[in-house]
């Protein structure tokens, strides 16, 4: 490479005429320093890449120095040296090996080059600089002593430029296929990735299969100047069950030729010709409506799906719907049929290799037309009304919901309902919250599932007067076992059960008939929260004297409902049942399950049993106010129908 000798070429007539003017002026007129926007520029320019030791140019471009004259300190990366006599430009150059600056001087020079040496080992390294020069003030009026025509500036080279070192040689990875790799699809790609700890020279990259050259037809792609992804696409499927043996060669930008990369693959075997047609299972229907239904299959291979139906058995199947997809679990939906009616139909099932197989016949019958007459509404009654509450019921002639419209004006609008979703034939729903002694006026409606609504002509009732019943019972000290006989408002918990009693009532006990253990409420002992009192359910209470306490309200629902579990409830009669007159009856009433009453002697403080089947016990009479137990083999769901109990 020729180079410029160093040596500061002398500066004719003109130079030597701008010089003494520069002088002058910095000693005459204290050359102000340039504002913050720059007007001078230098740039560098230098490989981005260089091998191990090797020498290379860089170049410096100015723009603004006044008559090119100027200054620029390089700091050399350490491990890099200077060339001494490489300097091109017409001024001085100093090099400190200890400071690594690197001091050049422009003399009416645009561009400059100097050579370095790279270090002896891989970095990243980073080039810097500044200059110092004069410019041509923009704002100088000759008339003007002040400012001076020309301004000092200095700044830094720019940008900062990192060069690699690199002294590793490129090299492979990510192989797809892998190295080795068995039963590749034959309509593979190959795949490899070419990397580098800095950049590689993508036009160096050459691909090999089995010893063809296909570098003409790969794509690379770069994901970074160190990592180049390169793709071979065969122009047909690859050979079935054959070795291929795949090179590949690169450099790098620093000249560093790779290892050539040399590995094998073995693509799969050739398929074996499908003979067998799929096995065909689980023929089913399913999701039938009068209009539509679904027949579903199973196969022990994919293959397509085609049903053929018909209203004939054995055929000829008149219809058929198909699904081209291939698959394993099939669904084919039917629409467009009659409803109420038999259809018969097979399935058939055609693998990717033309086996068919067919099922034998399968049938359903779809579902009858529906259901568009309303429920006829019957027996329209309120045969239980007490103060604040009132039992509404009627009949229909099919299962349908229930609902109770009412208010207190004639003709409507009727302003409160109750609803119970519940599809039943005999209707009875509960009003509460009433006010005494007023007249209710309500119509019933009913819809059966297939949403056909029925609704009645207008009825009425009049509800009784305030506290149209009242019952005594006398607690004695000791244990007592009592039930609410009426829906006093004034006992909502067992707190208040305790506060109606008086002072001589310390704990009152129910039994928890799902766990079947007992739970207390005593408010001297903390924290345990008072349970709520509720009709039909028998409690335990315990007293430290006696007492007789009238409870007054409203009868409790009838026909009341209650639940009888397996093993012990402890239950009361919450109306007065005729037909329920001593614990015979009671268990009659009960039904079958029922197999033991006991009742406590409050006068005794013990218990007394009646069990059927172990005479010669005589049936105890069964009572309003007092509670039982009741021992059961099973479930069962039982209703009490009666009126209030009262004194």
């Amino acid at each position: 490479m020729k180079r410029k000798k160093s040596n500061s070429k002398k500066l004719g007539c003109t130079s030597a005429i701008l010089v003494a003017i520069v002088v002058l002026s910095v000693f005459t007129l204290a050359i102000t320093p340039a504002s913050a926007a720059h007007l001078a520029l230098v740039t560098r320019d230098l490989p981005v890449v260089v091998a191990l030791d090797e020498e290379f140019d860089v170049t410096l471009d100015q723009t603004g120095f006044f008559f090119g004259m100027g200054t620029v300190i390089e700091t050399l990366p350490d491990g890099f040296e200077y060339v001494a006599g490489s300097y091109t430009g017409s001024g001085d150059v100093t090099w400190d090996p200890v400071t690594r600056e690197l001091t050049l001087g422009f003399r009416e020079d645009n561009s400059v080059t100097y050579s370095v040496t790279a270090s002896s080992f891989d970095q990243l390294a980073v080039f810097a600089g500044t200059y110092s020069t004069v410019v041509a003030n923009p704002e100088w009026d000759p008339e003007d002593d002040d400012p001076p025509f020309v301004l000092a500036e200095s700044g830094a080279v720019g940008p900062e430029y990192e060069v690699g070192v690199d002294g590793t040689d490129p090299y492979t990875d990510g192989h797809s296929p892998a190295k080795g790799a068995t039963g590749v699809p034959v309509d593979t790609n190959v795949v490899v990735h070419v990397k580098d700890n800095f950049a590689v020279d993508p036009n160096s990259i050459k691909m090999g299969v089995d010893l063809v050259d296909v570098t003409s037809q790969l794509s690379l792609v770069p994901l970074g100047l160190g990592d180049w992804l390169v793709t071979y696409n065969p122009p047909g499927n690859l050979t079935y069950n054959h070795l291929y043996t795949i090179t590949l060669d690169a450099s790098d930008k620093a000249g560093h030729t790779m290892t050539q990369d040399l590995y094998t693959f073995r693509t799969e075997q050739a398929p074996v010709p499908d003979e067998e047609p799929p096995e065909i299972t689980n023929v089913g229907s399913s999701s039938i409506t009068t209009t539509t239904a679904t027949i579903t299959w199973d196969t022990d291979e994919v293959s397509d799906s085609l049903v053929k139906y018909g209203t004939t058995s054995g055929g000829p199947y008149t219809e058929q719907e198909y699904n081209a997809a291939d698959v394993m679990s099939h669904n084919i939906g039917l629409t467009g049929l009659a409803p109420n009616t038999p259809y018969y139909y097979v399935v058939n099932s055609t693998d990717p290799s033309g086996n068919s197989a067919e099922s034998g016949e399968n049938d359903f019958t779809t579902l009858a037309a529906p259901d568009e007459e309303p429920p006829e509404i019957s027996n329209i009654a309120s045969p239980f009304v007490n103060t604040n509450s009132a039992t509404i019921t009627w009949d229909t002639d099919e299962v349908s919901d229930s609902l109770v419209k009412y208010g207190t004006t004639q003709g409507g609008p009727y302003t409160d309902q109750e609803y119970n979703a519940a599809d039943v034939t005999s209707h009875s729903i509960g009003l509460t919250g009433l006010a005494p002694n007023t007249t209710y006026y309500y119509v019933v409606n009913s819809t059966d599932p297939s949403d056909n609504s029925a609704e009645s002509g207008e009825n009425d009732f009049t509800t009784l007067t305030e506290a149209a019943y009242c019952f005594t019972i006398d607690f004695v000290t000791g244990y007592n076992m009592i039930t609410m006989p009426l829906d006093d408002p004034s006992v909502m918990t067992a707190l208040s059960l305790i506060n109606k009693i008086g002072g001589d009532a310390k704990e009152v006990f129910k039994w928890n008939s799902a766990t079947q253990t007992w739970v207390s409420y005593n408010p001297s002992m903390p924290p345990p929260a008072a349970f709520n009192i509720v009709g039909g359910e028998g409690y335990l209470v315990r007293m430290d004297g006696s007492a007789s306490v009238e409870f007054c309200g409203d009868g409790w629902t009838s026909p009341f409902d209650m639940s009888l579990v397996t093993g012990y409830n402890m239950m009361g009669m919450p109306v007065n049942d005729t037909s329920v007159t001593n614990a015979s009856a009671l268990l009659t009433k009960i039904g079958g399950d029922a197999k033991e009453i006991f009742k406590w002697n409050k006068g005794t403080q013990s218990w007394v049993s009646y069990n059927p089947l172990m005479p010669p016990q005589a049936a105890f009479d069964i009572e309003g106010g007092e509670g039982y137990f009741v021992r059961m083999s099973g479930d069962a769901n039982v209703a009490f129908t009666g009126e209030p109990w009262q004194n």
